[in-house]
């Protein structure tokens, strides 16, 4: 008669497995949409501050990112005025 009571059904045992499967697989699929993620906002942000400054191969990539992103007249005025202020110590009129 006890064993009447812990019977097992074999219809949640599936449901159980199917849930599973299915939550591993939104799972990895929430891992490959952040790297994606990752990647789109790498390729979409702006340079990081002061990428001017830099002096290794990470230069030429901020610089690139830098004449994609904005104007490049606004930009080379930008950069001469903060190279000026680097070098010299004050601003150019």
């Amino acid at each position: 008669m006890e064993d009447k009571e812990y019977k097992i059904d074999k219809k949640e045992v599936m449901e159980l497995g199917y849930d599973s499967i299915l939550h591993a697989l939104r799972k990895r699929e929430r891992e490959i949409l952040n790297m994606k993620r990752a990647i789109e906002y790498e390729r979409n942000r702006p340079p990081v501050k002061n990428w001017y400054m830099l002096k290794n191969i990470q230069f030429n990539e901020e610089f690139n990112k830098n004449r994609k992103c904005c104007d490049v007249t606004f930009n080379f005025i930008i950069i001469v005025k903060g190279l000026w202020k680097t070098i010299f110590g004050e601003t150019r009129n």
